[in-house]
């Protein structure tokens, strides 16, 4: 069945398409508006705050229609502003007045999230990025029995969470423009285990058939894939940098993918340690079947069952409203399929040179003889 796709064209030019698409999409799509900073970050519970925000991709002065903004205590109760003065499209001047009845327990201080939410820009939330410090009165009530407690004299709404008029990629902390390496980093990792998956199915044919050609795909296949794979890590290592502060941080993910690479790297150096065809087929893939599933435990399993800075893996969620948001999916998608039909536009270049080397080399043969 591969054999007669590989023979047409149509998924050729689909594969370049798709990758057109998702890096036009990915690369041009701005990003959602998104809180930059705030000052001060701290208040004591009783006294009054005017915090100065900065953001970006904001309209706030041209599109100010419905903008309000609050201090939020684990995405329950809020405290709205008291007084909200708009510098430009992307600052803004909000007081607050946290009344003292409402405070941490002396000695400890509670992290408040800030809320901004506008008709036009949506939702916009800094987590935890407020410190709340204990009321320096005598009576007071800890703000972890809050949910209980009548808001009275206090003025709590709950902050509607809106979505932008206008389609864009989220903006989350940490991520900011890097998130669009999701179109350059993730879809490596698909197109390589496309690859393996591919190779290690044409290693099993190889041993029920012995025929060459099977064993060209299947090395041919490994061969490209460790390829996808050097960049799948390059990709990775530099958005690890810009996110993590670590070109390698001791991730699980990370070491689980070197392991992986590796053990294909072996498999590279097992054929080209033998020089007699058949036993040189016959013993990688012997090798290439163990190899694939245990590639797969390294990158796909151990790491969800561990601690792990990567979405999905270790509890962390992926694709989430919070962590990555579905409108990465119209670039993701098409860049996941885009780059794995490329691939094996590239393992159908690389067999097509094998076999015509093959032929040139049987017609020396010959002529010798």
């Amino acid at each position: 069945m591969l054999d007669r796709i590989i023979k047409s064209n149509w998924w050729k030019w689909t594969g370049a398409f798709l990758v057109f698409f998702s890096l036009m999409v990915g690369l041009l799509t701005p990003l959602a508006p998104g809180i930059v900073s705030i000052s001060p970050d701290s208040l004591q519970a009783g006294d009054s705050i005017s915090i100065r925000i900065k953001t970006v991709n904001a309209h706030f002065l041209s599109k100010p229609a419905g903008l309000q903004g609050a201090l939020s205590l684990e995405n329950q109760y809020v405290i709205k502003s008291s007084f909200l003065h708009v510098l430009s499209d992307n600052e803004i001047q909000m007081s607050f007045k946290f009344p003292g009845h409402f405070s941490p327990q002396k000695g400890s201080v509670e992290l408040l999230d800030l809320e901004l939410a506008s008709d036009y820009d949506g939702f916009l939330v800094l987590r935890q990025s407020v410190k709340l410090k204990p009321y320096s009165g005598k009576d007071s009530l800890i703000i972890h029995s809050i949910s209980s407690s009548p808001a009275t004299n206090t003025e709590t709404f709950k902050v509607k969470s809106l979505t932008s008029q206008w389609f864009s990629f989220p903006y989350r902390e940490i991520l900011y423009e890097s998130v669009r390496n999701l179109f350059f980093h993730v879809v490596m990792w698909f197109a390589m285990l496309t690859l393996f998956l591919i190779s290690v199915v044409y290693s099993i044919r190889y041993l029920r058939s012995a025929n060459k050609i099977d064993d060209i795909i299947a090395a041919e296949s490994v061969q490209v894939g460790l390829v996808f794979a050097a960049i799948g890590i390059i990709t990775g290592s530099i958005w690890a940098k810009f996110t993590w502060g670590d070109w390698w941080p001791n991730d699980p993910k990370l070491n689980g993918t070197a392991i992986a690479i590796l053990l294909y790297f072996a498999y590279m150096i097992l054929r080209n340690s033998l020089s007699e065809d058949q036993q040189k087929a016959k013993i990688s893939a012997v090798y290439n079947i163990f190899a694939f599933p245990l590639m797969f435990v390294v990158i796909m399993v151990l790491p969800r069952i561990t601690a792990s800075l990567h979405p999905g893996n270790g509890g962390n969620p992926a694709f989430s409203t919070y962590d990555l948001d579905s409108h990465l999916r119209i670039a993701f998608y098409p860049a996941c399929l885009g780059w794995i039909l490329i691939s094996l536009w590239i393992m159908d270049i690389r067999i097509r040179i094998r076999k015509l080397e093959e032929i040139r080399e049987n017609q020396l043969v010959e002529s010798s003889l």
